[in-house]
């Protein structure tokens, strides 16, 4: 007969081996998310501030709508933020990224909300709650200074292959931009911050509509350095060659060669080809100019006061739906164009903070209040703050240049309608009795319905001691159903008849 004692001995060398083994495998596949229970407290008199902003838009959109949309999230970034103004950590749900990167976005994706103030306002304060006077560009300065400062605390970062801090830096190139005028931002301020942003030029990325943060980030780097002025404009050029070849047709791209058609389009890619046209007069502009009054024409099928026909996935940058008709207004600067954006952008904040969109300084994670399962596992407690991309061209088109749009009419309020958009095999159908609008895609007709899976007790349990999201990706319910409705929800299948 065999030892005992040396099969005990074999028997622990080898769940230690096993032990260790798993922990190699935990630590490479299973990264845990820092600060992922970390609990943030909420803003001090959130159910008041709440309620107050959701009555205000009940108002026509005007100065005092403005000025208050901006407050509330003020209120949010000064309650939030670090002592070096550089990290907004929100209370919620994170993703995978880790407390510096969603402290990161929470800055990045508020700063050109303030940043579009400041330079719509000529740099007027903000008055809190609690009757503390918030100078906005004190705040993005500090913000600024200390996160591309490497000795600081409050540092951002080194960039790396594939990182979020690639998104962020173009919402950080956007606000160094728009206020590269003001005497505050000193050499020494665009020197650190334009050496950070230069990182991105030293990294991999994925070559969907990642490229256009590269395009954005090079084209103002070229427009605020003395030096190298070519060389960033080839960086940006090399970009615009890869993205330009996934455009489709009337502004719709594909994100990436085999990447789907989807709102990716409204609140992103829309967005960065406007502000290309704003930071470089000279990039391609004819053809980004077309792209922005096409696909505006085409997308106003989508729009109901009711929402859009909502799918895909990062459903919860939902206040960023208006984005295209802004961008088209910014650009065309006809008055029927100004006065549709206006209304649906009205229509849009109206409705999604009707819904209790908006909570705590923040909006909600999800589609009307908090929904985690809705969330992609890369989606963090800031995350959502893309949909203030409305916001601040908002600020732009129509502050302090007042405009009645009470007469526009969305096109689903005109009449029924049925659209087909053979280039993007989409099919639009809107019924005015209701509101409702249905999108079909074509490719999909023969698919049956796909359901929406949340995740179960056990895995939200996992989660706390994994320090990670285990959101299920429900690539099926968000891509493969036939069609999709602003009144009947891909993920609850409920109808919203509200």
């Amino acid at each position: 007969m065999s030892n005992p004692i040396a099969i005990f001995v074999l028997l622990f060398i080898f769940l230690v081996c096993i032990s260790i083994a798993c922990g190699v495998a935990f630590k490479k596949f299973i990264k845990p998310a820092s600060g992922f229970n970390k609990i943030i407290s909420l803003l001090p008199h959130t159910n008041e501030i709440d309620a107050d902003i959701k009555k205000t838009v009940t108002q026509p959109f005007n100065d005092f709508v403005y000025e208050k949309l901006t407050t509330y999230f003020c209120e949010g970034v000064w309650f939030y933020k670090n002592k070096y103004s550089s990290l907004i950590v929100y209370p919620g749900h994170s993703g995978t990224r880790g407390l510096t990167v969603e402290g990161l976005e929470g800055f990045a994706r508020t700063s050109t909300l303030l940043a579009c103030w400041i330079k719509a306002t000529d740099n007027k304060s903000i008055l809190l709650m609690n009757k503390h006077e918030a100078n906005n560009l004190d705040h993005l300065l500090l913000g600024l200074k200390n996160g591309t400062n490497p000795n600081s605390s409050g540092y951002w970062g080194d960039f790396t292959d594939n990182d979020q801090r690639i998104v962020e830096a173009a919402d950080i190139a956007i606000t160094l931009f728009e206020l590269s005028c003001y005497r505050q931002l000193n050499d020494n301020l665009i020197k650190s911050v334009c050496t950070w942003l230069q990182q991105v030029n030293s990294v991999n990325s994925y070559e969907g509509n990642w490229l256009l943060f590269r395009i954005v980030i090079n084209l103002v780097l070229r427009h605020i350095l003395a030096e190298n002025k070519d060389k960033h404009l080839d960086q940006a050029s090399h970009s615009w060659k890869t993205f330009s070849a996934y455009h489709v047709e009337n502004g719709w791209f594909t994100d990436g060669t085999q990447g789907k058609i989807d709102y990716y389009n409204v609140w992103q890619m829309q967005y960065m080809l406007f502000w290309i046209t704003r930071i470089a007069a000279d990039f391609n502009n004819d053809f980004i100019k077309e792209c922005l009054v096409k696909f505006s024409d085409d997308y106003q099928y989508f729009m109901s006061k009711k929402g859009v026909p909502i799918y895909g996935r990062s459903c919860s940058y939902r206040f960023a739906a208006s984005v295209p008709f802004l961008c088209k207004a910014l650009t065309t600067c006809k008055s029927e164009d100004l006065r549709f954006a206006h209304k649906a952008n009205e229509n849009i904040w109206r409705f999604y903070a009707s819904k209790n969109g908006l909570q705590s300084g923040n909006m909600t994670q999800g589609y009307f209040a908090q929904d985690v399962d809705l969330l992609e596992n890369y989606s963090g407690r800031a995350s959502s703050l893309w949909g203030l991309r409305s916001l601040s061209l908002s600020l732009l088109a129509f502050y302090d240049k007042p405009i009645d749009s009470s007469d526009v009419k969305m096109p689903v309020e005109l009449g029924d309608f049925e659209v087909n958009f053979k280039s993007i095999n989409i099919n639009v159908k809107g019924y005015s009795k209701t509101g409702e609008v249905v999108v079909s895609l074509n490719q999909n007709k023969d698919n049956k319905l796909s359901i929406f899976n949340k995740r179960s007790l056990s895995v939200r349990i996992l989660e706390k001691i994994l320090h990670r999201p285990l959101r299920i990706e429900n690539f099926e319910a968000k891509y493969n159903n036939p069609q999709y409705s602003n009144l009947t929800l891909f993920f609850n299948r409920q109808a919203n008849r509200d």
